[in-house]
Order: structure tokens, then sequence, then C-alpha cells
């Protein structure tokens, strides 16, 4: 029975905006007919170009049959035999836009070869090749409790959650050290695939975006959140605490191998005084936007989470150093911001832990303290702070300073015997 080999070429690519190029692939195939054998040398050009996947379809069969000897007494007699197996199919990841047969020619009575010279359509993002960074998603936060008390205001979780995580994305995203993956316009997608889908043009045909799979997924549950619901005492004296108080505990999780990268809990930790000044404006702007209490923090907690997620793989380095007033280091904004303080390390040494036997890379204590002062695309300026400009190497690693809340804003303290150095008199 005439053998019959299905494939597809299906078009896998960057979403709409990705411009193609094409590359000149020579292929070899073999078939029991000439279109098979010329269809098998364009798979073959086609996974040279960009690589093949070869599957199985149950629902695509093609019938064998086959005859059987048998042993009946003594005498030999041939028995046929139907069946069926599942077709081969090869979807390929890439599209020919051209190709030339060089030459078919029949191999024997059941087997043709081909040889082809295609042009086949290579996906090139505008952005340049980022194919070996990781990709992520972000997940919405799950939380512990219904409410939010926001300066006196009881707001809805799930009505301010979905911004932390779209000002997650935004710090991974400009961190550029992931290709962060967004989940929130498959219809947008699915629309515009549907218009390319109705082309014949094979350069628009590779424009046809997928549904990528992320590397890893970051999934958190955010344990408490509040702004200014409390009082402080000092010494009798009671004032509003504007501090906010919030602890999420989340994870990184390797999708393939549900593996978890990165767990920590995050307890976000700001300067009152530039509280205070946010607090003000919304008190005066958005009287009837407690959310906005939630949105003016946000922002500090992505870059801070991002951070340390970005440091599992990539920490922060010295780019370059010109002066005490300008030093250049990787990442920028999205990982940072004006102000934002780091101490800065030297890598030593590479030990073997002797437990697991993995590498352990070594650091140096602080060489000096920098502040960021400007936070550009992909790379920020700082300044020292502490220490000494002329210590510093390109190479050296930034680790985030903890923040100290300041205390210029509590009431002066009230001396008391024994709060001195001077001896008590009774």
């Amino acid at each position: 029975m005439k053998k019959i080999l299905g494939f597809l070429i299906l078009l896998v690519s960057l979403p709409g905006w990705a411009a193609t190029s094409t590359t000149s692939a020579r292929g070899e195939g073999f078939g029991n007919t000439a279109d098979l054998a010329v269809g098998n040398a364009l798979v073959e050009a086609v996974r040279q170009a960009g690589g093949v996947t070869v599957a199985l379809d149950p629902t695509f069969r093609r019938e064998i049959h086959e005859f059987v000897m048998q042993q009946k007494g003594d005498a030999v007699v041939w028995e046929s035999q139907t069946t069926s197996v599942p077709e081969p199919q090869v979807p390929t990841l890439g599209n020919v836009k051209s190709y030339k047969i060089v030459s078919v020619e029949r191999q024997d009575e059941k087997l043709w070869r081909a040889v082809v010279e295609a042009e086949v359509l290579v996906h090139k993002s505008v952005l340049g090749d980022r194919t070996n960074l990781p990709s992520i998603a972000v997940e919405t936060f799950a939380s512990a409790k219904t409410h939010f008390n926001l300066n006196k205001s009881k707001v809805l979780a799930d009505s301010v959650l979905p911004r932390l995580r779209a000002d997650l994305i935004d710090a991974l995203t400009q961190s550029g050290r992931f290709r962060v993956l967004d989940r929130d316009f498959n219809a947008a997608i699915a629309r515009e695939n549907a218009v390319l889908q109705g082309t014949l043009d094979p350069v628009e045909k590779t424009k046809q975006a997928r549904e990528l799979g992320a590397d890893m997924i970051v999934v958190g549950l955010v344990e408490d959140f509040s702004v200014g619901t409390g009082k402080r005492a000092f010494y009798g004296a009671k004032f509003s605490d504007f501090r906010p108080r919030f602890r999420v505990r989340y994870r990184v999780i390797e999708t393939a191998t549900r593996e978890v990268v990165w767990s920590s809990t995050f307890v976000y930790e700001g300067p009152e005084d530039l509280l205070r000044e946010r607090y003000i404006e919304i008190e005066r702007d958005y009287p009837n936007e407690p959310e906005q209490y939630a949105y003016a923090v946000y922002p500090d907690i992505a870059r801070a989470i991002s951070g340390e997620i970005i440091d599992t793989l990539y920490p922060v380095q010295i780019i370059n150093v010109e002066s005490a007033e300008a030093v250049y280091v990787s990442q920028g904004s999205g990982r940072m911001a004006p102000g934002d303080t780091f101490y800065v390390h030297r890598r030593g040494k590479t030990i073997k832990d002797p437990d697991t036997g993995f590498d352990v890379k070594l650091e140096t204590e602080s060489l000096a303290k920098l502040e960021v002062v400007r936070a550009g695309q992909g790379f920020g300026i700082a300044k020292v702070i502490e220490g000494e400009a002329g210590a510093l190497q390109n190479g050296d690693i930034l680790r985030r300073a903890v923040a100290v809340m300041p205390e210029k804003n509590l009431p002066p303290r009230r001396e008391t015997p024994g709060s001195s150095d001077k001896p008590m008199q009774w």
C-alpha cells in the first residue's frame, strides 16, 4: 500500500513585531515516492537551520499489510495480516520561503532520493538574540487576609495586589536579565494570530506567535500589609505611625523540575520621612482613593524583591569607575533608584562545599558604600559615600544595604537619671 507521510511546518517565533531573516540550507531526503523524498529533504533543510522535533500522532495512522509464515502440520502457508501504526509527523521549527530541487533519483524499486536547496526563514527579535536569557512569569501574589488596612480604610486585597505584580514585572523587565512573559493579553495575541493565519505570505506567517512556557515562575503570599494604622508612644507622647507593615513570603520555582530556585521572606523597611511626604501628597491629591497608599510603596517593594531574585543569577557589578562621584554599575532602572545604597564586595576564591560538592564563591568584606544618583536603561551611576573610589575595580559586585529607619521624626529623648555618663546625684 502506498505510504503517506504527513509533515507540518509549525510557525514558531516571537510576537507579531518580530523580524525575520533567511538562511540557506541544503537537505537530503528519502522516501518511497519522489514527492515524499522531496518533503523529507525540506524537513532536513529546516532542521539544519533551526531544529526539528519528531512526534507520533496516534490519531493519524496508516495501514500496513504483511505476510506471516505459519507452520500447519507438515505444510508451510503464508497468511496476510493487516494492522495500523501511528504515522510519524514532523513539526519543524521554521518555515521555508523558497526552495530549489537539485536532484531526484530512484535508488531502487522502493526508495527515492532527493536533494534540495532551501531558503529558510529564521526568526530574529528586534531586541537582538535573547535566547540565552531565562524566561520568567510572575503570578499575582495571594494574601493571608481579605482586606488591607490602609490609613484607616479597608481595601480589598484582590483589588490592589495585581498592581504589585505589574510593578514586579516592570522591575524584572527593566533589569534586562530575564525574558519576562506577560500572560495578560492572550486574547489580543490570539486575534493577531488569526489575522496572520489569513495570509499566504510566508514572511508574515513566520510572525505567528506561540504561547511560550516560562523557565521559572514567581509565586508569593502576602502575610501582612497595613499603612498608618498604629500609634507610637514615646515617654508619654503619642503620634501616628506612618511606617507600612509589609511582609511577603515568595518563591521562584523552576517549572520543568518544580524545584525551588529561590525562597525568601521579604519585609519592607522604608525611610519614614520619605513615606510621610508621599502620604501627605496622597491625602491632598487622592483623598478618596486609599489604594494609593499601597501603590506608593509597591515600586520600592518590587525593586527589592526583583533584586533578590536577580542576585541569585546576576548580581549588580561595577562596570566603570570614573571618579568618586561617577561609578557606573550594571542593570540600572528596575533594579535600583536614586537614593538606594549598596555595599561593594570583591569576589574571592571558589571552594567546594564538603556536603554537596557544589562550588561556593567567596566574597570579601565591604570595600565601600555607594549611593545611586541615576538609574538609566541597563546601567546606573553611583557615588562613593564610604570608602575610597581608588579601591574599586570593574567586576566588583554590589549588595543592597539594609534600610535603616531614621529617628529624626521621634520626639527628643527626655533626660533621666542614669541617661548620661555623669555620676548619679542622690
